[in-house]
């Protein structure tokens, strides 16, 4: 029932796998989608993140990083990016959609070179618009 009323499920590829009993990504999200949110996005580490929702299915690599001190908030991080993206654009559609999974993206990175949330303390909008340019640039057809 709660699913129904949920736009965005955040999820990682673990739990898409207990909620749904699949082991395909692209299988439990089906699943997951027919339960009721409107888009579901799949969280798988350091291999990046999927998007599906009404005839849409995204996917943005993680950012490769040279050294992980700390792993833990990241999904919260990629989570508060890509709302936060969103909540500054005036429609959803598949480029706001693909530019806050980027978002979200740059900050988990930002988390996950600093212990907790200090890789955030001093955080300015260039940093994150540069790293994000640099995601765009690894992407092929971006």
């Amino acid at each position: 029932a709660v699913f129904k009323r949920v736009d965005a499920l955040f999820i990682n590829d673990e739990e898409s796998f207990q909620i749904t009993g699949e082991r395909l990504v692209a299988n439990a999200a089906k699943k997951i989608l027919e339960l009721g949110p409107t888009y579901v996005i799949i969280k798988r580490g350091e291999h990046g993140a999927f998007l599906f929702g009404p005839k849409t299915c995204l996917f943005c690599p993680a950012m490769l990083l040279p050294d992980v001190v700390d792993p833990t908030g990241a999904g919260d991080s990629f989570a508060g990016g890509f709302m936060g993206y969103l909540a500054g654009v005036e429609k959803i559609d598949r480029s706001s959609l693909l530019q806050a999974m980027r978002t979200g993206t740059v900050m988990a990175s930002f988390v996950c070179e600093k212990f907790s949330v200090d890789g955030l303390d001093d955080l300015d909008k260039s940093q994150i618009v540069t790293r994000r340019d640099f995601l765009e640039s690894m992407v092929v057809g971006s």
